[in-house]
This record gives C-alpha cells, sequence and structure tokens, in this order.
C-alpha cells in the first residue's frame, strides 16, 4: 500500500517538473532586472484596493467598524463592515 501510494506521489510530482524548471528558469531571468520600486507600488496599489473594495477610505475606519463599533452589528464584527453600506443603500432608496 505504502509502496503504490509513493509511486503515485512520485507520478504527479514528475507532472509539475515541466512547470518547476520553466519557473524557476523564469526567477533567474527576472532576477537580473528586478524593480524593487515596481514592485512596492504594484503592492501599494494592490492593499488599496482591498480598502476600497470594502468600502472604506481609511484603515482606522474599518478597523473601528471591525472591533471598535462592533454593537452596531449585534457583537459580529465582520459584519459591522458592512454596515456603512447598508446606511448608504438605505439613503439612496
Amino acid at each position: 500500500m505504502v509502496a503504490g501510494f509513493t509511486l503515485v506521489l512520485e507520478k504527479i510530482g514528475e507532472g509539475f517538473t515541466e512547470a518547476f524548471e520553466e519557473i524557476s528558469s523564469w526567477f533567474i531571468d527576472a532576477g537580473s532586472t528586478f524593480n524593487g520600486e515596481r514592485l512596492t507600488e504594484t503592492m501599494r496599489k494592490f492593499v488599496s484596493g482591498i480598502l476600497k473594495g470594502f468600502d472604506y477610505d481609511t484603515w482606522r475606519g474599518m478597523l473601528d467598524d471591525m472591533f471598535v463599533r462592533t454593537h452596531l452589528s449585534n457583537g459580529w464584527p465582520l459584519a459591522a463592515a458592512h454596515h456603512k453600506r447598508d446606511i448608504c443603500a438605505d439613503a439612496n432608496g
């Protein structure tokens, strides 16, 4: 049983070999042209997009709604993050 399972895992691993080699090669080639500033800016945009996706302008506001103003959601922290949207939806009809 163990030998059969080991053989299956080996065959699965062989299926990834080509992909791993191609990915490794890409990292080696990209390492010589690495641009840290571009990566930093991309990550800033990504993290900002997460914040905007939750409909917040600041991390402080989101954290306040999640952990300080949880009474608005009967103690369920993540529901408080959507409270702001509910108010806006009610105001707009």
